[in-house]
């Protein structure tokens, strides 16, 4: 039988992963060389760092992460030491998408603008970059793209340069993060290229925290009245409250924390350890994943303020903001709790939305979102 440690955190981990061994669950920061002595498989999420000083004399021959990032993972490391290694690419693509899109509804509101006269940059076009322009497409936003790495790989001119690109109205960055090589993405957004920024733009990160300087950031804002929406920062969960006072929207690292998101990465490390272990998958990720609910339309004002006023009904932004504010006025930190009680969020696919045909232009956008339209 063998002995599997995983993050506590991790969805459905105990019933998942128990048919294969003995599981014992941890809370990520608790994991540690000496707890994971007697285990052959190991998972884990961004909060753990698997290494050298993790693995050491320990037995582990299978690590999967169920992130989407890997800068957690040594895998020179682990490829060295011929431990399997895995992670969950696109899991929660969608649930990231749909925190931006909600994010830029919130403000368009709030503001008074129409997402149809903006333009938005997106910095890294993977599979959340990529999704993020597709939705922005639906709303007649102008795209502008910018990923060295794909362009050098395509030669495809729509990828444009840096400098180009922080011309937009919005900027939204979806980069892995890296702090060395050609495209290293540490302080991509350095004071220099922040100072660049159009007064009154928007500025999205839900990458990793230390993509923008956040010193830098705070000086920024003050300057340019720049409008930001901050889901990661520098030093979680130590990050800068000074920051946190400044932003327009943030969040404590939760923009792909949808009940969707979490299943599809648990899906990819088992599917993993499947191939790992040469087992068929039997495990139906599908009935733990979908529901339907039915929400009806109804038109109030413009388009903004009436896809938001759907949107609330599944997911308000606002209250993740409020609630990591509070950190503000408690002695504990309470960044990690946060995340660890998040409440149960799933995305667009799961709800019927109710429309008149009359309203084929919001039925557009609605479809293209992937919520399931039913005229009535």
């Amino acid at each position: 039988m063998l002995n599997i440690l995983a993050d506590e955190n991790i969805l459905l981990a105990k019933k998942v992963f128990s048919p294969f061994g003995k599981v014992t669950l941890l809370p990520g920061k608790e994991i540690t060389n000496r707890s994971i002595k007697n285990s052959e498989i190991l998972f884990v999420r961004s909060v753990t760092k698997v290494d050298r000083n993790l693995l050491e004399n320990t037995n582990i021959r299978f690590v999967g992460s169920t992130t989407i990032g890997v800068d957690h993972l040594d895998i020179n490391y682990l490829n060295e030491k011929n431990i399997y290694n895995c992670n969950a690419p696109g899991s929660n693509s969608y649930s990231v998408t749909e925190y931006v899109i909600t994010a830029l509804l919130n403000l368009a509101v709030k503001y008074n603008f129409s997402l149809k006269d903006k333009s938005i940059g997106i910095i890294g076009v993977g599979n959340i970059g990529s999704k993020v322009a597709d939705f922005a497409k639906s709303f007649g936003m102008k795209i502008l793209l910018n990923d060295p790495p794909l362009k050098e790989l395509t030669s495809n001119k729509k990828y444009l340069p840096l400098k180009e690109v922080l011309n937009a109205d919005i900027l939204t960055l979806h980069v892995p993060y890296t702090n060395k090589g050609k495209h290293k993405t540490h302080h991509l957004f350095d004071f220099n290229i922040l100072k660049n920024l159009k007064d009154n733009s928007i500025l999205i990160n839900t990458s990793r925290g230390s993509v923008v300087d956040n010193a830098a950031l705070i000086k920024i804002i003050k300057s340019k009245n720049l409008i930001s929406v901050l889901d990661v920062w520098e030093n979680e969960p130590n990050i800068n409250l000074n920051l946190l006072k400044l932003v327009d929207i943030g969040t404590p690292h939760i923009a792909g924390y949808t009940h969707n998101g979490k299943i599809n990465g648990t899906k990819a490390v088992y599917t993993h350890l499947c191939k790992f272990l040469n087992q068929k998958t039997q495990w139906d990720f599908e009935e733990s994943t979908f529901i339907s609910k039915e929400l009806t339309f109804r038109e109030i004002g413009n388009v903004e303020n009436t896809l938001l006023s759907i949107i609330k009904n599944i997911y308000d932004i606002n209250d993740d903001h409020q609630n990591l504010l509070n950190i503000l006025n408690r002695e504990k930190n309470i960044f990690d709790d946060l995340r660890k009680n998040y409440k149960t969020r799933r995305e667009f696919v799961n709800y019927n939305i109710l429309i008149n045909l009359k309203y084929s232009k919001e039925k557009e956008i609605l479809d293209k979102l992937r919520f399931k339209t039913i005229l009535i």
